[in-house]
């Protein structure tokens, strides 16, 4: 995600310079999250979930300040994305273990394409969604809040359904915005890299809780 509320036009030609450097962090990202998940994921038991989920949260809101230290973002790289694999792996063994692998697959799918269509037409449109960003943070930090009354209190599956169908939405505009952020050169690659990886999580995890409640 991106904060930045400026929305001063800066030359395309430097976003696509940015470009390639971007999407190489990102398949470096995708690439550590996978091997934690692999190599760490399986020693963590499913009780675990909820406070390395907690820690994520913890640890994705301090990035906002811990990425102004100069050569933490890349610090980040590492430690956000083996995080969220070694969260990932007891939650995706869950739906395996009920017999719910096509889930994954078609969330895995459907998030690809959700994600690539956002990317193409932000990539190409001229609209920016800049002035808007600090008000997705602040609905971003309701639903934190609200994702937390109800794993921790309410504990109520189709409240978790609503909040999963509120953040597809509210993260399908983070990606249009940090999409933008890299072509218009506003952000790091680095931190453009963690943002998108960031995005791409939360839809998938919620499209795929989604998609569990819509499976017959």
């Amino acid at each position: 995600m991106t904060y930045a509320v400026d929305n001063r036009p800066q030359q395309a030609s430097e976003g696509n310079s940015q470009l390639p450097a971007a999407m190489g962090f990102l398949g470096i990202a995708m690439l550590i999250s996978a091997a934690a998940a692999f190599l760490i994921g399986p020693m963590i038991p499913a009780s675990a979930v909820l406070p390395i989920s907690i820690a994520v949260v913890v640890l994705l809101l301090a990035s906002v300040i811990l990425r102004k230290i100069p050569g933490f973002s890349y610090i980040l790289l590492v430690i956000v994305p083996a995080a969220i694999g070694v969260m990932l792996y007891p939650i995706l063994e869950s739906y395996v273990d009920a017999g719910m692998g096509g889930v994954i697959v078609a969330a895995a799918v459907a998030t690809a394409i959700v994600f690539t269509t956002i990317a193409v037409i932000a990539w190409f449109t001229k609209k920016t969604l800049y002035r808007w960003a600090g008000l997705l943070f602040g609905i971003t930090l309701g639903i934190i809040a609200i994702s937390l009354l109800n794993a921790l209190l309410l504990q109520l599956p189709v409240f978790s359904l609503v909040i999963s169908c509120a953040v597809v939405v509210v993260f399908s505009f983070w990606s249009f915005i940090d999409i933008q952020s890299i072509r218009d050169s506003r952000v790091k690659p680095v931190d453009g890299a963690l943002n998108v990886f960031i995005d791409i999580v939360n839809l998938f995890l919620s499209i795929l809780n989604i998609f569990s409640w819509l499976r017959p």
